[in-house]
């Protein structure tokens, strides 16, 4: 997926490639000079419109993703089959096979492995 991120020091936004999404880092590919770069996910610019769909190639089972449904709301879900023109996605309403072309990749905190550690707050 082409993605566009911001650079400090250039002081601009730079299209890349994104290669993978951790917990709070992502893996990208700059496209202007080829390099690889860890940079946080705060960085990435999310205003930019995405382009409908994506690659078949890109998905994998377990990757959560989102669709627009039949009534128009956004369903989100996580692939459990790709097939060759659609791809299987569980949703809380059911089994839906959605085109390839109508799901949109999600980047979601909430599905992370990290411990939350209680906080014990003493009134001072």
């Amino acid at each position: 997926m082409e993605i566009t991120y911001f650079h400090e020091q250039g002081n601009r936004l730079v299209p890349a490639r994104m290669l993978q999404i951790r917990k709070t880092r992502a893996a990208v590919q700059d496209l202007e000079t080829g390099k690889r770069w860890t940079i946080p996910l705060y960085m990435i610019n999310l205003e930019t419109p995405n382009q409908q769909g994506v690659d078949r190639l890109s998905l994998r089972i377990g990757d959560t993703v989102g669709f627009a449904g039949r009534e128009g709301q956004e369903l989100f879900g996580t692939i459990i089959k790709l097939n060759p023109k659609r791809a299987k996605i569980q949703t809380e309403k059911g089994i839906w096979a959605v085109p390839y072309s109508m799901l949109f990749t999600v980047i979601d905190g909430e599905h992370g492995n990290d411990p939350l550690i209680p906080v014990d707050r003493k009134p001072t």
